[in-house]
């Protein structure tokens, strides 16, 4: 070994890089630190090895690296991959030159290497994520691309070819906007270009309309922004072009869709609304105030409960829109400002969002009319019902039971003449009586029927009148009934207090006494007693006819003073009434403001009160009214 190659082994041996020297057979003559830690070689002695056994992995080029340097030809920047004995990689870079001993002749290599591993991470982290970029601005459904500063594109994106439709970006780059748009939208780019290229501010969603190559209208939303080179000038742009026609359009339609629905909105006759889930109302059409006297903003922002004549129609709709998630002409009560009670019919719906409940939409029309025509047939159709029925009732007593009386005194007139020669006076007063009884039973039902007539066509005047002497005004009404209570031998009695005084109408008073006492004769055996009373109670007279008679029953007390005249039972020797007369007597005792009841025991007898209020007072309180 020379002194020369002594000093280098001895200079390589403690140098602080990372160098080595092999000989011209590639074995390792001497090493340094950082050569042994940078390869992971730490305890291994290297001197005396191939440097292709220690790295077995190297291939051709370094073959090629070793023979070059052999002819003198130095190898500068190569770089290579290695894997360390930890299994570690590692990225060097090298530079290899030939080593020449005293002579000149080549006696080796000098090799130096550099540890570039966080290096090379860091291109390949950069070229990973140019490739993302990349891959990622291809996909975008956005047209991108940059420009120099001659406004000629240096990249394009997929979105941008297809749009400009081009087959490959090979037809854009390179090339300006006049040479890509038509010459008016050229213009506007070319603009909005110098425009970011002097102030170096960027353009963000600028819209504009513009007309395409094929002649069709185009909306565009343009974004420019300024790309500045290392020493921070601007050096070009990047625009992006979103195309928002189809946006355009969908928004011009929905525009047109709402001016059309608000015109409906704000002209229909029915009232929409909507409430959310707890029933506050949301939204509500302005014909509200025109069914309701209240303004939009008045019950906007109020809950419905507010707006119910009676909250119980509030709580079916809920009921059935829970049920059947819809309703259909659902009739509510509402109520109006001024507190009047308004027919509605609801059709509703419930608003489901991701299958939950958010609120209620529907439509309400006024049907106030149409239920006031509703109840107005429906009292004019009973009404029908009842005359039809007081017709049958009429025809039925004519046909039937004024007849049988009449057929009667017919029959006993025909007896009588057929034998008047052999009829013995006391026989014949016997037919007489049988005549009389028919004769006081027809006046009795034609009385009935002309007072019922009255009463049902209202046609019956009501005068009340002072009455000075009561107890004469009942003695001469009694009169009239004392023959028929003769016949079955009826004691009547009266008890009325001295000096009374009534305002009455005499006929409908006689007529209520009158028709009293005749049921009681009729329902009192033979040999019994009725009594009429009368006495002062409070502002009125209340009048009572008591029999010891047979009674009613508990199950007909209720049936006797109904509306609808027809119940009635037979006498004590069978006498028939038409069923008329108590219901005359209610009708009458009402017309005074009274009221008329019985108190009866079966085998014992009944009695009847009612009482007269004073009718002066009642005549007042009716003229005060009218006022």
């Amino acid at each position: 070994m020379s002194h020369s190659t002594g000093n280098l082994i001895n200079i390589i041996s403690a140098a602080p890089s990372a160098l080595a020297v092999v000989d011209t057979k590639m074995c390792y003559l001497a090493a340094s630190q950082k050569w042994v830690e940078d390869y992971g070689l730490q305890g291994k002695q290297i001197v005396g090895l191939s440097h292709y056994d220690i790295f077995p992995e190297i291939g051709a080029e370094w073959k090629t690296i070793h023979a070059d340097c052999l002819r003198g030809k130095a190898k500068k920047n190569a770089e290579d991959k290695f894997i360390r004995l930890d299994g570690t990689v590692q990225w060097l870079s090298w530079d290899v030159r030939p080593w020449r001993n005293d002579n000149g002749d080549i006696d080796g290599m000098i090799m130096y290497s550099e540890d570039i591993t966080e290096q090379k991470n860091v291109e390949n982290a950069l070229r990973e994520e140019r490739e993302l970029l990349r891959t990622l601005i291809n996909n975008i459904p956005i047209n991108i691309f940059i420009k120099d500063l001659e406004s000629r594109k240096t990249m394009v994106n997929r979105a941008e070819c297809e749009y400009m439709g081009a087959k490959s970006a090979d037809e854009i780059l390179g090339k300006d906007d006049y040479e890509l748009y038509p010459m008016a939208l050229a213009r506007i780019s070319i603009a909005e270009d110098q425009e970011v290229f002097a102030s170096g501010k960027a353009i963000i969603n600028r819209e504009k309309t513009i007309t395409w190559k094929d002649g069709s209208m185009r909306s565009l939303l343009t974004s420019k922004i300024p790309l500045l080179s290392d020493d921070g000038k601007i050096a070009g742009l990047l625009g992006i072009n979103y195309d928002i026609s189809k946006i355009k359009d969908a928004e011009s339609a929905l525009f047109e869709s709402e001016q059309k629905f608000r015109k409906i909105f704000e002209n229909i006759q029915d009232v929409f609304y909507q409430t959310d889930q707890d029933g506050t109302i949301t939204e509500i059409s302005p014909s509200i105030e025109h069914h309701s006297g209240y303004s939009r903003k008045e019950v906007i922002g109020n809950p419905v409960n507010n707006f119910y004549y009676d909250i119980g129609d509030r709580k079916l709709l809920v009921k059935s829109l829970k049920e059947k998630h819809k309703v259909i002409d659902f009739e509510v009560r509402l109520k109006t400002k001024a507190g009047e009670k308004r027919y509605s019919s609801v059709n509703a719906q419930l608003i489901i969002r991701n299958g939950e409940i958010v609120g209620t939409e529907g439509s309400m029309r006024d049907v106030t009319d149409r239920k006031l025509q509703e109840d107005i047939l429906k009292s004019l159709n009973n009404d029908l019902n009842l005359l039809n029925d007081q017709k049958n009732k009429l025809l039925s007593v004519i046909a039937h039971d004024l007849r049988n009386p009449i057929s009667g005194c017919a029959g006993l007139l025909e007896v009588v003449f057929m034998n008047i020669d052999s009829t013995s006076k006391e026989e014949l007063i016997e037919y007489m009586k049988m005549m009389q009884k028919s004769v006081l039973n027809a006046h009795e039902l034609l009385e009935d029927l002309m007072e019922w007539a009255k009463i049902q066509f209202n046609s019956v005047d009501f005068n009340p009148a002072l009455i000075t002497d009561l107890q004469s005004q009942v003695r001469h009404c009694l009169k009239k009934i004392e023959p028929l209570a003769d016949t079955k031998q009826i004691r009547i009695s009266r008890n009325l207090e001295e000096g009374i005084q009534i305002m009455a109408d005499k006929y409908m008073l006689d007529s209520i006494i009158r028709n009293l006492v005749t049921n009681a004769v009729k329902f009192t055996n033979s040999r019994g007693e009725i009594e009429v009373s009368a006495k002062k109670e409070g502002s009125g007279i209340t009048f009572s006819v008591s029999d010891n008679g047979v009674g009613i029953a508990p199950q007909d007390i209720g049936k006797l003073f109904g509306k609808d005249a027809g119940f009635t039972s037979y006498g004590t020797l069978g006498e028939k009434g038409t069923g008329m007369g108590l219901g005359l007597c209610r009708n009458f005792v009402e017309k005074h403001g009274g009221r008329i009841h019985v108190e009866s025991t079966l085998g014992k007898g009944s009695t009847f009160y009612f009482n007269i209020p004073n009718q002066q007072g009642l005549s007042q309180n009716t003229a005060l009214e009218s006022l």
